[in-house]
C-alpha cells in the first residue's frame, strides 16, 4: 500500500527530472548528431575525387560571379515556397541539402549549413540565405549565415553575443577550409538589410541570428572579412575554452533550485494531506 501512495511523488520527481534535464540532454544529443554529419561529409569528400570537387567550387563561384547587386531579404524571413533546383544542387555533395559546416571556436559550436533559412533547416542547423553568395570565398561575395537562439534542444548560435571582434570563425567546404575574422558587430531591425549587400572587392561572411533573448525582435550581425587559413592558428583557436554566458547559466541554475523548491513544496503538501488523513482515521 505504502508503495502505491508514494508513485505520485515518484511521478512528479521524475517529471520535474527530465523538464530539467531536457535542455541539457537534447543539446548534447544534437552536438552528437552535428559531429557524426560532419564525420560522414568529411568521408564523401575524401572519396570524391579532386577533379569533381574542383567543379563543385567552380561551379558555386560562377553561381556567385552572377548574383545581382540587389537588395538581401530579412536572414529570417519565410521562403518556404520558393524553390530553386540550381541552387539547390550547388555545393550538395552528399545529396542531404548540406553544403559545408560553420565552426566557432570561442563559443565552442560546429553546426552544418543548409541550402536556404526555412522553419524545417533551422530547426536542425545553420541556413544559407538564398540570394547571398556561397560560402566558398572570393571578390565581392558576401555570404550570409542564420541561425537560431535558444531552442531548447540545440544550442546553435545561442552563444553569439559572446563573440568579439578580432575572433575567428571558419567555414569547412568540400576540401577547403575558410577563415574570416570578425570586424563589425551590430543589432538592427530585421528590415534594415543594406550591411548584408555584396561590396565590390570585399570578401565577407555575415552570421546572423535574433535578439534579444527570448524577444528576438531585432538582428544581431557579426561580420567577419576573410583572411588567410593558418592551420596552427586554426588549431590554437579549436584547443581553447569556449566561452560561456554567464547570466544563461545562472538562469539554468535559479530555474533548477526553483523546480527543487516546487517539488519540496508538493511533496511537503502531499505529506501533509496524507497525515491528516491517518489522524481522522
Amino acid at each position: 500500500m505504502r508503495k502505491k501512495t508514494n508513485l505520485p511523488l515518484l511521478l512528479i520527481f521524475l517529471i520535474g527530472l527530465g523538464i530539467l534535464l531536457y535542455p541539457t540532454v537534447s543539446d548534447r544529443w544534437n552536438s552528437y548528431r552535428a559531429k557524426k554529419l560532419e564525420q560522414t561529409y568529411r568521408k564523401a569528400v575524401q572519396k570524391e575525387a579532386k577533379e569533381d570537387t574542383a567543379r563543385m567550387l567552380q561551379a558555386a563561384e560562377a553561381y556567385n560571379g552572377q548574383l545581382q547587386k540587389e537588395k538581401v531579404p530579412d536572414a529570417f524571413s519565410v521562403r518556404e515556397g520558393i524553390r530553386d533546383e540550381a541552387y539547390e544542387a550547388l555545393l550538395n555533395l552528399t545529396g542531404d541539402g548540406i553544403m559545408g559546416f560553420v565552426e566557432i571556436p570561442d563559443i565552442s559550436i560546429s553546426i552544418p549549413i543548409y541550402h536556404y533559412t526555412t522553419k524545417e533547416v533551422l530547426e536542425k542547423g545553420a541556413g544559407h540565405l538564398f540570394v547571398s553568395s556561397l560560402p566558398v570565398g572570393g571578390s565581392s561575395t558576401h555570404t550570409v549565415i542564420s541561425a537560431h537562439r535558444g531552442l531548447p534542444s540545440a544550442k546553435l548560435f545561442t552563444d553569439l553575443p559572446l563573440l568579439k571582434t578580432g575572433d575567428v570563425f571558419y567555414f569547412h567546404i568540400l576540401d577547403r577550409t575558410l577563415a574570416y575574422k570578425i570586424d563589425q558587430i551590430q543589432t538592427v531591425a530585421p528590415e534594415q538589410v543594406s550591411s548584408l549587400r555584396i561590396q565590390e572587392g570585399e570578401d565577407l561572411a555575415t552570421l546572423v541570428t535574433c535578439t534579444p533573448y527570448g524577444v528576438n525582435t531585432r538582428r544581431l550581425l557579426v561580420r567577419g572579412h576573410r583572411v588567410p587559413f593558418r592551420e596552427k592558428e586554426y588549431e590554437s583557436d579549436r584547443a581553447k575554452e569556449g566561452r560561456k554566458d554567464p547570466n544563461l547559466l545562472l538562469g539554468q541554475i535559479l530555474s533548477a533550485l526553483g523546480g527543487l523548491l516546487l517539488a519540496g513544496i508538493l511533496v511537503g503538501g502531499w505529506n501533509y494531506r496524507k497525515q491528516r488523513k491517518q489522524k481522522k482515521k
